[in-house]
């Protein structure tokens, strides 16, 4: 005959998702003022609102927005497959050393794609320039072109870099100064990570390597700015699950 202990614990994971899941459902009653809520009230409950399917599209807007602890679960089901499987969510290319890529990075950047960019750039310029203000642009690295030894073998290739270089190129040949942020992340590399490996943005030492690079290029134009004076203090680091774990 089974023991309490034993129903205890046959009765306590089903308990606790009930239990769980009645308190998120009373936080989403409670949060019935947010934006998402009263988007969703303020429509017409009719049939055709329901036959439609624009009643289940509100509710599973409201629940993305509005269930409790949403985040952080997505942050940690995202870790625990890569930890299991070893592989990332849709969208998500994982490299070596537990690198992470979007797959948009591995995209072809046509030549028609560059033209059009930095003509409506030069369109810009000339805006700004009306306004007498000088425009200085700084192109941004792809994460895999700068950590293309981490990218897997099958997807590798220069299409990033070529993309930058020849973006660079076109804004220059159109007049317009150009901070080369590339070359002086690849100069700050070996020093520290210059992007957060799970993340697609920089880290600290990449965002300093990025501001470097626009410094030197105002400087080598000729473009002066008053100077200010800042404050940087060390902070306790932190453990970051990056927001390619929850794409």
């Amino acid at each position: 005959m089974p023991s309490l202990r034993q129903y205890t614990a046959t009765l306590l994971l089903p308990s606790a998702f009930f239990g769980y899941a009645l308190y998120a459902n009373s936080a989403l009653l409670t949060n019935a003022a947010s934006p998402a809520a009263q988007a969703s009230e303020a429509r017409n409950l009719s049939l055709s609102y329901v036959m439609d399917g624009e009643a289940t599209r509100d509710l599973d807007t409201l629940y993305k927005n509005e269930l409790p602890h949403r985040a952080a679960s997505v942050g940690l089901f995202g870790n625990a497959r890569y930890a299991l499987l070893g592989a990332g969510r849709k969208g998500v290319i994982v490299g070596d050393d537990g690198w992470f890529f979007t797959a948009e990075e591995f995209k072809t950047v046509s030549p028609s794609d560059i033209d059009d960019a930095v003509q409506r750039i030069v369109e810009v310029k000339r805006e700004l320039e009306v306004r007498g203000i000088q425009l200085v642009l700084a192109p941004l690295p792809a994460k895999s072109d700068l950590y293309a030894e981490d990218v897997p073998s099958l997807v590798r290739s220069a299409a990033m870099a070529d993309a930058y270089r020849d973006f660079s190129a076109a804004l220059q040949k159109q007049g317009i100064i150009v901070a080369d942020t590339r070359a002086t992340m690849l100069t700050a590399k070996p020093f520290g990570d210059v992007f957060l490996k799970s993340d697609t943005h920089w880290s600290p030492a990449g965002a300093n390597a990025a501001a470097e690079a626009v410094q030197s290029s105002l400087q080598l134009s000729g473009v002066d700015l008053a100077p200010q004076d800042l404050t940087a203090q060390w902070q306790t680091p932190v453990t970051l699950w990056g927001d390619l774990t929850k794409f």
